[in-house]
């Protein structure tokens, strides 16, 4: 909506939902060459008939997620390839939106819900 115009948003879909079963996934690939558990990660997927999705940009993966209802967004730090996602500005929000869809954001370890965050 432009600020100032008679514009309105238009709700296309005003309950988002994400299954509990997915068959499409998205890894970050650009450092699986350097990073052995990435490459585990993408054979695993793919031999489990997972159908690879990947556009390069984390909110744009996340989108499709929504889109088509189900699917797994992976993303891996590299030493060649490290992590650009912002904790507070990008992985936060995209991770609140897909809890709220009903799905389920970590680090492996923690909820990013429940990450305290320590700066910018």
């Amino acid at each position: 909506m432009q600020i100032g115009s008679k514009k309105k948003w238009i709700v296309t879909n005003p309950k988002i939902e994400l299954a509990s079963q997915a068959k499409l996934f998205s890894i970050s690939s650009k450092g699986i060459y350097d990073n052995p558990s990435l490459w585990k990660i993408f054979e695993e997927y793919t031999m489990a008939g997972f159908s690879l999705r990947y556009s390069g940009c984390a909110a744009l993966d996340v989108h499709q997620l929504f889109v088509k209802k189900q699917g797994v967004y992976a993303m891996l730090h590299t030493v060649a390839h490290p992590s650009r996602l912002s904790l507070l500005y990008e992985c936060i929000p995209l991770a609140f939106l897909i809890e709220k869809a009903g799905g389920k954001a970590t680090d492996i370890v923690n909820n990013v819900l429940d990450i305290e965050i320590k700066g910018y």
